[in-house]
């Protein structure tokens, strides 16, 4: 059964609607700044934490903030200025809240997000630097900074607000702001000047996931080092190639691990690691369980949809 009701946000209650479905948690923090960190500081509005299944839905603003957002695993969906930005792991979004905003739940999946309402006296100029170019989602798995410090501003919110605090959650936004125009760079960098040599093992590696490939093999392909081929796919693609292909196969193996009923053993072969102890080791480094436990708890997921 769906609910629909007000996040008690003030002073952006009343522009604040959700839609909500019965797995739903949040952890939201809402802050009234004083009159010098309004004229001195950034400041934050709120912080909240939330994670939701299908079906969710929540209407912002319009009101005078900024929003960052960081999707922390599953996926979403933001809207705002009629466009539609799909949201998935590591996903980093910087709006103006002026026009206001929505967020929805991709279908059949949990959404796990955290975000940042604030404003300040130089906020419209840093948006104004990160949305060159129609820019709007940073894609920052590799950069886990935005997350760890969405987290302190939140707890130094939940603390007794005090001068000293307003100004450590000021320098938090500011260094929140920087890390994503540094990673927007980043993405627009790697985006705009990638080698095409890089482009064509990234399509080999996804057509051909099962395939054994060793670094003296691909830099022969293209008639170079295995040298500048690991430190070129580290500069665009922040991994090595060998490291590049593992997630690949571990991002499949996730999809395997919820959507079919094959073994851990089974689905190691499937993704081209025949050993499967070396499997699980790999699985456990990047997703911080077993396949097993993943398993486990898509399973308890999928069951809390209904």
């Amino acid at each position: 059964m769906q609910n629909r009701d007000f996040i008690d946000l003030h002073p952006f209650s009343e522009n604040i609607l959700l839609q909500k479905s019965s797995s739903f948690e949040q952890a939201s923090i809402h802050a009234l700044p004083s009159e010098f960190a309004k004229q001195n500081l950034f400041y934050a509005h709120l912080a909240n934490k939330i994670k939701a299944g299908f079906p969710f839905h929540m209407e912002c603003g319009p009101f005078n903030s900024f929003l960052i957002l960081f999707s922390q695993s599953g996926e979403g969906i933001l809207s705002f200025k009629k466009q539609s930005h799909r949201l998935k792991a590591g996903s980093v979004a910087f709006v103006d809240c002026s026009g206001g905003f929505k967020l929805d739940v991709c279908q059949s999946r949990l959404w796990e997000f955290k975000y940042l309402l604030f404003n300040g006296f130089s906020a419209p100029a840093y948006f104004r630097l990160y949305s060159e170019e129609n820019f709007a989602v940073c894609e920052i798995e590799q950069f886990p900074k935005a997350s760890e410090i969405i987290d302190s501003i939140h707890k130094t919110l939940s603390d007794k607000i005090s001068e000293n605090s307003e100004i450590i959650i000021s320098k938090l936004i500011t260094d929140l702001l920087t890390h994503i125009i540094m990673t927007r760079g980043f993405n627009l960098g790697a985006a705009k000047k990638i080698p095409q040599y890089i482009a064509e093992i990234k399509n080999m590696f996804s057509e051909n996931i099962c395939r054994h490939y060793s670094l003296d093999e691909l830099a022969q392909m293209y008639g170079i080092s295995k040298y500048k081929l690991i430190y070129d796919f580290k500069k665009y693609l922040g991994c090595s190639p060998i490291n590049y292909l593992i997630k690949l196969r571990i991002e499949l193996s996730k999809e395997l691990l919820k959507n079919s009923t094959s073994s851990v053993y089974q689905i190691s072969s499937m993704v081209g690691i025949e050993n499967p102890n070396h499997y699980i080791s790999l699985f456990k480094k990047a997703v911080g369980m077993t396949p097993g436990e993943y398993r486990n708890k898509c399973s308890l997921d999928a069951f809390f949809y209904f």
